[in-house]
């Protein structure tokens, strides 16, 4: 008889054969092994560069296991990540990083960063439509 229990961290194998009456067999053989947590891998879409003062393109980063998504900016004086979305405080050059802390199956998986350039915007001064005025001296 073979019995083989398997959970993350752990596999026990164990044999049970020979040395006993029919109905109580005896160990003859275990062995251990450990297990590890499944790999799993994200994708980070590169990001085009932005404008500050416009709103910014979503982040798009996925994990090969479909497990969630997080992101964090390494450069806040530029862009800074708010309820997972990106946020553009200044122009300058801003890096972002995805990341995807595992669960009880899939172990951490490796992060992958992405800078790209948040430019200034165009300025756009407009002046209502002048008539004529004359200053009398």
């Amino acid at each position: 008889m073979l019995a083989t229990a398997t959970c993350i961290g752990v596999t026990v194998v164990l044999c049970a054969c020979g040395g006993g009456s029919e109905s109580t067999p005896q160990a003859k053989d275990a062995a251990t092994q450990a297990i590890g947590a499944a790999t799993h891998t994200l994708t980070f879409d590169q990001v085009k560069t932005q404008f500050y003062a416009t709103q910014p393109d979503a982040l798009i980063a996925r994990s090969s296991s479909g497990l969630p998504v997080s992101f964090t900016s390494s450069t806040p004086t530029v862009c800074i990540i708010d309820a997972n979305a990106l946020k553009l405080l200044n122009a300058g050059t801003c890096t972002v990083t995805a990341a995807q802390a595992g669960n009880s199956v899939y172990a951490p998986a490796s992060p992958v960063s992405r800078s790209f350039t948040v430019g200034r915007s165009a300025q756009k001064i407009t002046f209502p439509n002048l008539v004529n005025q004359f200053i009398e001296l």
